[in-house]
């Protein structure tokens, strides 16, 4: 018998000030579209901060259950 699992491992890397390429506000939606492309069973995140943590529970589909 086997079983398939799909584990996705995802650094947010922390919200930087608005105005680096790198702040949250221009990277948050394409981190939902690519961890929903994916659709994960397991998803793990790095560096995360409440604030995108919770972002990603509101916007994430309800089969996602979001654990901190």
């Amino acid at each position: 018998m086997s079983v398939s699992l799909t584990v996705m491992t995802f650094n947010l890397h922390e919200d930087q000030a608005e105005d680096s390429p790198n702040s949250w506000e221009k990277r948050k939606d394409l981190c939902i579209s690519v961890i929903t492309s994916y659709f994960p069973m397991i998803l793990c995140t790095q560096q995360g901060v409440k604030t995108q943590l919770d972002y990603l529970q509101q916007c994430l589909p309800g089969n996602f259950s979001l654990m901190v």
